[in-house]
């Protein structure tokens, strides 16, 4: 079984609604987001997923919604909070719904973080 993670980087601001603190005003983040892709056979190149596979994936799914925009604005966030956990369920299913469903890989994992300390994972089981 081989794994294979990317990295992505993207800057957006938001706010929590039904928050008593900090995150109940609006302000921004350097977000990372983490992709990881599972799969037990490799191509004829010897590659279970190019990397610039995965890159454009996330670019079009992820990161030309997402970069330099205020989340709440979004229609997906527009009576949800954009926290780190339904940031990783969305990019999740997004990056997901773009997958041949005859690839020899699978995405298993979106990883979210929103600082240098603290992120979440999202995984369907």
């Amino acid at each position: 079984m081989w794994e294979l993670t990317k990295y992505f980087e993207f800057e957006a601001s938001h706010f929590l609604r039904n928050y008593v603190g900090d995150c109940a005003n609006i302000h921004g983040h350097s977000y990372k987001v983490e992709v990881t892709f599972k799969g037990d056979k490799l191509d004829d190149r010897q590659i279970l997923i190019d990397f610039k596979d995965i890159k454009k994936i996330v670019k079009t799914n992820v990161l030309e919604r997402c970069d330099h925009k205020h989340l709440n604005d979004l229609p997906e966030y527009k009576e949800v909070n954009p926290t780190a956990e339904t940031m990783a369920q969305l990019f999740f299913s997004f990056i997901a719904g773009s997958i041949d469903s005859n690839a020899n890989y699978k995405l298993d994992s979106v990883a979210v973080w929103e600082t240098s300390t603290s992120k979440c994972v999202y995984r369907e089981d």
